[in-house]
């Protein structure tokens, strides 16, 4: 059976005859495959409240009929320039750091931030940039 598809293989190594190792890439196994991409914006004012849950919730509607998997970063402390992989607690380097965590359902992505109620910022009006990605693949 011939083997179609992609192959680029490591310096020095023969793409006809390279082990799977010795590839960079190759389209022989599955891969995420990106359906849109986009930022929203939360922002949290400056009397926040962390038991108001709908304050600091924004939804995206993503058009689907299932629950796609996805990757989001968000921006943690206003202006830093550093996004933090979702579902991470725990940022000690971010003075006014915030905690933030996502999912997905059959209708939306849904970001939620709050703020670290400790902090000497903590009742500082902030925003906070997020980026997504969703793929076509459904999650598990």
């Amino acid at each position: 059976m011939v083997d179609y598809g992609i192959k680029v293989s490591k310096d020095g190594h023969d793409v006809k005859t390279a082990d799977d190792k010795d590839l960079v890439l190759t389209s022989k196994g599955n891969s995420l495959k990106i359906l849109s991409k986009g930022s929203t914006v939360i922002t949290l004012s400056s009397n926040y409240n962390p038991d108001l849950y709908g304050n600091n919730l924004k939804t995206i509607a993503h058009g689907l009929d299932y629950t796609p998997a996805f990757l989001a970063f968000c921006e943690l402390s206003t202006t830093s320039g550093r996004y933090y992989a979702h579902n991470i607690t725990g940022v000690p380097s971010e003075t006014d750091y915030h905690h933030w965590w996502c999912y997905s359902d059959s209708t939306n992505l849904n970001f939620v931030v709050g703020k670290n109620t400790s902090s000497t910022h903590w009742n500082t009006a902030c925003q906070h940039t997020i980026y997504y990605y969703i793929f076509v693949d459904p999650s598990i």
